[in-house]
């Protein structure tokens, strides 16, 4: 009898045992981890982008007139409490001094075992690579509808859907600033690995370049066939790369 992974996950976790001593000290090590944050983020300065969660809230609430009908009211306490939570996390994030003081001996040990972060990748020779330029060139056309449909479902709850095409807004753009005699140049900067793909992984030897998405020759077609002026330099670095054998980015950062 054969069995899918997903069945064999949960037949695995249904025999998972753990004894009673150590289930009480996992739970006991996990509490005392989320205590410790909290005990150290509370002593933070009152100038810490914490601090003030309290008051942004509040003042989130303030303005409901009592015209407003329940559904009203309770909608926008919704938008305003998500918004808030999201905020909250981001500072959290960004502003712990817990988290500030373990990030870089985190960022160390990461690299020394050459797994990389979330958004920074260890590519060979010890190049790094953001994330969101792998995924544009590994992933599906920017541009499919299937994927445009799921960009304008992945907004925030509490703000209006966005405008997962970028076409649209740059063709607005493009007509008024020619209503002033002005042209409008738009200029796609090459990602890191469209051009050096072999620092990233073995199988990027011998690859024609520069790398592209599906969508983005069809992107700048759009443009042009609109009038909007498109200069892309990816086909110029690529050829001085072939002509001068140097590197045309920098090893660590996405300079190029």
């Amino acid at each position: 009898m054969t069995f899918d992974r997903e069945a064999q996950a949960r037949r695995e976790i249904g025999v998972t045992a753990v004894s009673r001593p150590v289930a009480v000290a996992l739970a006991g090590a996990f509490l005392l981890t989320l205590l410790v944050g909290a005990l150290v983020d509370l002593a933070a300065p009152e100038d810490h982008p914490l601090a003030d969660l309290g008051a942004r809230l509040r003042a989130g609430f303030v303005g409901w007139g009592s015209e407003q009908g329940l559904f009203e009211r309770t909608s926008a306490a919704n938008r305003t409490l998500l918004r808030e939570i999201e905020r909250f996390e981001d500072d959290l994030e960004e502003g712990s001094a817990l988290a500030e003081g373990l990030r870089p001996p985190a960022r160390r040990l990461t690299r020394l075992l050459g797994v990389g972060t979330e958004e920074a990748w260890i590519g060979r020779q010890g190049w790094l690579f953001f994330e969101p330029d792998v995924s544009y060139l590994s992933g599906p056309p920017f541009l499919h509808p299937a994927i445009l449909e799921a960009r304008r479902r992945g907004g925030p709850t509490w703000q209006a859907a966005p405008q997962p095409d970028p076409r649209p807004a740059i063709l607005g753009l493009h007509e008024r600033l020619a209503e002033r005699g002005v042209a409008l140049v738009v200029m796609p900067t090459p990602v890191k690995p469209a051009l050096h793909p072999e620092k990233l992984v073995a199988a990027g030897e011998g690859l024609g370049l520069p790398l592209q998405n599906p969508s983005f020759d069809g992107f700048v077609a759009d443009l042009r066939a609109a009038g909007v002026k498109v200069v892309d330099p990816a086909p110029l670095v690529a050829r001085r790369r072939a002509a001068t054998g140097e590197d045309q980015y920098l090893p660590t950062d996405t300079h190029w």
